[in-house]
């Protein structure tokens, strides 16, 4: 018994104590029920200490955006002449990437006339798309389409 003497234990045991009373008088301070509704803004927490299933539906408003995520744009109409095949491409503007891309085959729907994705190239951000013409007229006004994605 003379080690529960000893100047370190004694401090040992009073430094637990508070440590432990302190804990106890924290835990009964405040609880959820006390918190009225509206005191605690959205700046006074932390990111993610709330997860989507505890809150009500339509507690968050949606989000109104300025500009739409998705758009198409055109890589501007082309001839393709007898007997030719021609590789083009769509690309984004600044702030869109390109992820998709297709075709108009323009005007002119005769047999022979095809026309294919090939892929988007993401070093040039651009769709590419082959046009092939083995019918006997011109095709004319088609154009390659690339799918983009805004990414500011």
């Amino acid at each position: 018994m003379r080690s529960l003497r000893h100047p370190a234990t004694i401090i040992a045991i009073v430094a637990l104590v508070v440590a432990l009373t302190g804990t106890a008088s924290a835990i009964t301070m405040i609880s959820g029920a006390q918190i009225k509704n509206g005191t605690i803004t959205g700046a006074k927490l932390k990111n993610l200490t709330i997860p989507g299933t505890k809150l009500a539906n339509h507690t968050i408003p949606p989000v109104k955006l300025t500009k739409p995520l998705l758009r198409d744009y055109d890589g501007g109409a082309i001839s393709v002449s007898p007997g030719q095949h021609v590789v083009t491409g769509a690309g984004c503007p600044a702030k869109w990437t390109a992820i998709s891309g297709g075709y108009n085959l323009g005007t002119t729907y005769a047999t022979g006339i095809t026309a294919s994705f090939l892929d988007v190239e993401p070093s040039y951000n651009v769709a590419v798309v082959e046009f092939s013409n083995t019918s006997l007229q011109t095709m004319t006004g088609a154009y390659a389409i690339a799918t983009c994605m805004y990414t500011p």
